[in-house]
């Protein structure tokens, strides 16, 4: 796991808000239409629910550019596991692996709550689309609304990306304190970039092409 996967699942999120909001459902019965949001809802909870208890009690697993690195997991008392072996360390690598698996946990969960309001934002999408094809609404009108409501998530998100340089920071620590860790560090600023700037363009109104 690495900085990259943060941002992408963020990007991802946002990126598919329209999509969601464009396949819901089309039945004309408020009855209908809000039982099956309620039921999405539902499962989203779930599985955001599934995905943090993973990340506090589940081994983190590194990526590496290297094709033929070994398998690495991160355990979640701070290990470091490469092909099935714990690495020795010190104390000062343990407090550097500590730190980093904390900081993966940290902004894994904010990702986390980001899709889960996401997700909230394209269901709403979908009622205000439905009810103003009733209700006489403008397209701009319903565009306005939903845009709103998502210019807060879009913040939210902006500020995961600006944790990411302090993450790469105590990645790069690591690595150098730390060699056989060093083929697992492959996150960049170039990742920081690419969050900021897929993020800030980021729309839930604009139809996917």
């Amino acid at each position: 796991m690495n900085a990259q996967h943060f941002s992408r699942a963020v990007l991802l999120t946002l990126c598919l808000l329209p999509l969601a909001a464009c396949s819901g459902p089309t039945d004309s019965s408020d009855g209908t239409l809000a039982t099956g949001l309620n039921s999405v809802a539902s499962k989203i909870r779930d599985a955001s629910d599934k995905v943090r208890e993973e990340i506090r009690t589940g081994d983190i697993d590194l990526s590496s550019d290297e094709t033929d690195a070994p398998k690495a997991v991160i355990t979640p008392q701070g290990a470091l596991v490469i092909d099935g072996k714990k690495v020795r360390t010190n104390p000062t690598q343990d407090a550097l692996l500590r730190d980093y698996r904390r900081q993966i946990e940290e902004i894994a969960e904010a990702g986390a709550d980001i899709g889960l309001k996401g997700a909230g934002v394209a269901m709403t999408a979908v009622g205000e689309a439905l009810k103003g094809a009733f209700s006489g609404a403008s397209e701009a009108d319903i565009e306005r609304s939903i845009e709103a409501q998502a210019s807060g998530l879009k913040q939210e998100a902006s500020k995961l990306c600006d944790r990411l340089p302090g993450f790469i920071a105590t990645q790069d620590k690591l690595a150098a304190a730390l060699p056989e860790f060093a083929p697992y560090a492959n996150a960049d600023m170039g990742d920081v970039a690419d969050c900021r700037s897929d993020t800030e363009g980021a729309s839930v109104t604009s139809p996917p092409q």
